[in-house]
């Protein structure tokens, strides 16, 4: 199994489980694994995606810079294992640097980094 497969896979059942504490609980090996990945990457981006899902659709309020801040700073404690966590980081830093920002006018060196991280992608 390859590493982005496990740890796509990872990430769904960690927030499946987190959005179900009944199941999360039903099972010994369920709440172990819920545990173990509570201390690893997969929550840190789990937490950068639930603060990016706070944000209200104009982008302006305090509330959105409060959230944004929040995931800027999780999103740059993580540490990556692996070269598509450091993707996701750095495709999470240019949406929230911009997109999130409601600034559309993307820098070219971010367009160009994500030129790179699309180019090196295989499918």
């Amino acid at each position: 199994m390859g590493d982005l497969f496990s740890f796509t896979l990872k990430m769904n059942l960690f927030e499946r489980f987190r959005r179900d504490p009944i199941l999360r609980n039903s099972r010994i090996i369920f709440s172990n694994f819920f545990d173990t990945i509570e201390s690893n990457n997969i929550r840190q981006f789990a937490l950068v995606d639930e603060y990016i899902s706070k944000l209200s659709d104009t982008g302006s309020s305090k509330s959105d810079k409060y959230w944004i801040d929040t995931a800027l700073a999780v999103n740059n404690s993580i540490d990556p294992d692996f070269s598509f966590e450091e993707n996701q980081k750095v495709i999470n830093d240019v949406y929230l640097n911009t997109v999130a920002k409601k600034y559309f006018r993307i820098a070219v060196i971010n367009w160009t980094t994500l030129m790179k991280l699309l180019l090196s992608v295989h499918i």
